[in-house]
């Protein structure tokens, strides 16, 4: 009875996406997103706008009578659009890499080969800046319109190390900052999660930042163990976009995509004239645009001279909320035999996660399996790390579990988190490796329960014979970190 509920639960949701892609799919509106806007030369109001079509792409081709604004009702009159990719209307971008050693290898390479793409579009007037992080951030490249320069410092970048994603974040913002030209825009790719305090800035101090930089933010996920919630979050609040490359190989498709949005940006110019400032202090800036006979519009917080700065308000829109990479099958896009197949999908997949989840119940309560962990359960948003300094080791009164090494030395785990290898930096140094060993681990505390995260994909590291990448840890596991085996206790014998 179970199976033959699950069928028709199945069939069921199938004709619900049927019906709901027949009904909707050709009235999806635009995204349009209001990305700067400047009162400097009042009543002149200058504004930066992203227009994406239905299907996530650029919209190309607008004219100034496409574009309509107001600021609180009272409307603005259109002096011009400009398309971004006019030869005088330059764009500073900061091109930012996780250069960790999960990157090591192909991720890198792959990355490399990507941005070079963007550089080559670099025309003049355009500057670019290249900056990494992995234990710390590095400023590899000023502001250059020079793509030689530009692509040696591609080339020079290196692999190694932990993940200080926030303090990446936190420094692309403050260099953006500094760009010589009004428009800007940061491009972060990371593949990972922030290694809990090594930023030493949190995930919601780096929201605010995105908050108040007129850079636009796009943001790059590359894998599987990426932190999705806090990398879209980041995005959105940049008024960028998030895309995600599953695999290294579609990287230099993304990187297209975020060129062909910023290339396809348009500079609208309106005349304020008429506006009364007294009467508009605190309203928005809405800017509308007509793209294909679909209105769509976008709101940003401006500041009338005389008045106070508003901020922007939610405009809903159901266009994509990922921008589509070159090559993948967009969704609504066809009809007929697709959309049957889809719901046949639909039905499959309804069935396969009443398997799956029968199986889960099953298991034991490890979170992660192979190279995959869900870090949207163990990510706090409203609260800066709790651990502080890495290479702290613990007090013996603070101890809340044990490592034990192979020579029966125990290490006390408390609140800090500590890292295993044979490195001269790890708080516990194993034997039997050499300077070229590059298996290392870092054990914390997070939500109740001890972690593990294998910071070195290239070495070997497994429990029960099984690789990890993110695991949460239980008493009596058996950590194999190359040819040592560390004990994980939670009791004191």
């Amino acid at each position: 009875m179970k199976l033959v509920a699950l069928f028709a639960l199945a069939f069921v949701a199938g004709l619900l996406l049927v019906s709901e892609r027949d009904t909707s799919g050709a009235q999806t509106a635009p995204t349009v997103q209001v990305t700067t806007v400047s009162t400097d030369n009042w009543p002149t109001v200058e504004a930066t706008v992203t227009v994406l079509d239905a299907s996530g792409r650029p919209a190309t081709g607008l004219s100034a009578d496409a574009f309509s604004g107001d600021i609180g009702g009272q409307p603005l009159r259109v002096r011009s659009a400009t398309p971004a990719s006019a030869d005088d209307v330059g764009i500073a971008v900061v091109a930012t890499f996780d250069t960790s050693g999960s990157m090591v290898g192909e991720p890198l390479a792959q990355a490399k080969a990507a941005a070079k793409g963007l550089v080559a579009q670099i025309r003049p007037g355009d500057q670019g800046a290249i900056i990494s992080f992995a234990n710390g951030v590095t400023v590899v490249q000023g502001f250059t319109g020079d793509p030689n320069a530009l692509n040696a410092a591609i080339d020079s970048l290196v692999a190694i190390g932990d993940t200080a994603l926030y303090a990446g974040v936190r420094d692309s913002i403050a260099f953006a900052d500094t760009a010589p030209l009004p428009r800007r825009s940061i491009i972060i790719l990371s593949d990972g999660v922030d290694s809990g305090g090594v930023s030493g800035v949190s995930a919601q101090e780096t929201l605010a930042l995105a908050d108040q930089s007129d850079a636009i933010i796009f943001t790059i996920g590359l894998g599987p163990t990426i932190d999705e919630a806090y990398l879209t979050e980041l995005a959105a609040r940049g008024r960028g976009q998030y895309l995600r490359a599953p695999t290294p190989e579609q990287l230099t498709g993304v990187y297209q995509s975020v060129a062909s949005i910023l290339r396809n940006q348009y500079v609208v110019e309106f005349d304020a004239t008429d506006v009364d400032g007294a009467a508009v202090a605190g309203q928005p800036l809405t800017v509308n645009v007509n793209v294909g006979g679909v209105t769509a519009g976008g709101t940003a917080a401006i500041s009338v001279p005389g008045g106070v700065t508003a901020a922007p308000t939610s405009v809903p829109s159901d266009a994509p909320q990922v921008t589509a990479v070159p090559g993948v099958p967009e969704e609504g896009s066809s009809s007929g035999f697709p959309v049957a197949i889809a719901a046949a999908a639909v039905a499959i997949g309804v069935l396969l996660l009443g398997a799956l989840f029968f199986l889960m119940r099953r298991r034991r309560r490890r979170v992660a399996h192979q190279a995959e962990f869900d870090v949207k359960r163990f990510r706090q948003e409203d609260a800066a790390p709790v651990v502080q300094q890495i290479s702290r080791a613990v007090e013996p009164e603070e101890a809340m579990a044990w490592l034990v090494r192979p020579d029966g030395i125990r290490t006390p785990l408390g609140m800090s988190p500590v890292t295993v290898g044979y490195s001269a930096d790890c708080t516990v140094k194993l034997d039997g490796g050499s300077a070229a060993s590059m298996e290392r681990v870092r054990v914390w505390w997070r939500d109740g329960n001890f972690m593990l995260h294998n910071l070195s994909r290239a070495g070997r590291v497994s429990i029960g014979g099984r690789p990890v990448t993110w695991v949460v840890l239980e008493d009596g596991d058996e950590i194999e970190i190359g040819s040592q085996v560390v004990r994980f206790v939670e009791t004191e014998a």
